[in-house]
């Protein structure tokens, strides 16, 4: 991850994430995709590891992607990072989780989110 010259603090990121949420357009496009699996698929798209079905599917992978640029260049992230990283099913699914979570309730604290973050499994107990 590059770190830029001026690092952000957390009120910063806050604040940067509310003005992106607010945006109308981009709120319209995560609730378009209610479920949790089309922005899954979206971002699995995006990340060039899935193939969209329809035009539909295509154009909600782009916005989702240039979205996800946009904010990853504020943290002087390349684009090359978020795809790399999108090509896990594990991190499509919590970016999906988060990203639906903020278009759904906002940033909250603590998040609140529409699904488990994480399932943990406890083999220990047989």
């Amino acid at each position: 991850m590059k770190t830029s010259e001026a690092t952000l603090n957390e009120a910063e990121i806050i604040d940067y994430l509310h003005k992106v949420m607010d945006n109308r357009f981009a709120n319209f496009i995560l609730k378009e995709m209610m479920e949790v699996k089309k922005l899954e698929k979206s971002l699995g798209v995006y990340a060039g590891v899935l193939k969209p079905r329809g035009i539909k599917e295509r154009l909600h992978a782009k916005i989702v992607g240039e979205a996800l640029e946009k904010g990853a260049e504020k943290f002087g992230v390349s684009p090359e990072t978020i795809k790399s990283h999108l090509k896990d099913p594990y991190m499509r699914k919590g970016f999906a989780v988060i990203l639906r979570s903020i278009a759904e309730y906002g940033i909250t604290k603590p998040q609140r989110l529409v699904a488990p973050f994480m399932v943990v499994w406890d083999f220990t107990k047989q």
